[in-house]
């Protein structure tokens, strides 16, 4: 009997770490990527790239000219996996799943992720930039030496390589 009770105990055991083990999150290199961005992340970003030339890229869910320019920069990122790219989505938590997926499918796990997570997201895009209303994408290019650029629409590919070759982003 006692050799029985040992049987039903480690089935119950292993049952029970199989149940704790499928309930935890599935983790993806999205989903350790993802940061949240908040009031003074922003200026942390600027921060850690100050010596070096970057694209900042803001975007939603629910813009389709940010799903194109999305495309292209996967493309790009496969060609240049050194592209100087972080992408911020101005989507909320409730939605990070998709915005996950469809990192994901854009071939974009790789590049720095950030997503809104303040339910106030005037706040946020006042301190990226006053004078961002909310238009998407909008893009920012940060060049050493230079004041940032800000671009609203979708980058076109002519346009993008320009700017990284400008700053030999293309050639490490």
């Amino acid at each position: 009997m006692a050799m029985g009770n040992q049987i039903r105990c480690r089935r119950t055991m292993l049952a029970a770490l199989l149940c704790i083990f499928l309930s935890l999150p599935v983790i993806s290199g999205t989903q350790d990527q993802l940061r949240h961005f908040v009031s003074g992340s922003y200026s942390d970003i600027v921060l850690r790239y100050q010596n070096s030339s970057f694209i900042l890229v803001f975007w939603s869910i629910d813009c389709p000219p940010c799903y194109e320019e999305l495309t292209m920069l996967g493309g790009l990122y496969k060609q240049y996996p050194v592209l100087p790219v972080v992408l911020v989505s101005t989507d909320g938590l409730d939605v990070r799943t998709e915005v996950e997926v469809l990192i994901s499918e854009k071939g974009l796990t790789g590049l720095e992720s950030w997503i809104f997570t303040d339910s106030l997201s005037e706040r946020l895009r006042f301190e990226v930039d006053k004078y961002w209303y909310g238009e998407l994408p909008r893009s920012y290019f940060f060049s050493k030496n230079q004041p940032r650029h800000a671009v609203s629409g979708r980058l076109s590919h002519a346009y993008l390589m320009k700017w990284l070759n400008e700053n030999n982003m293309l050639h490490r």
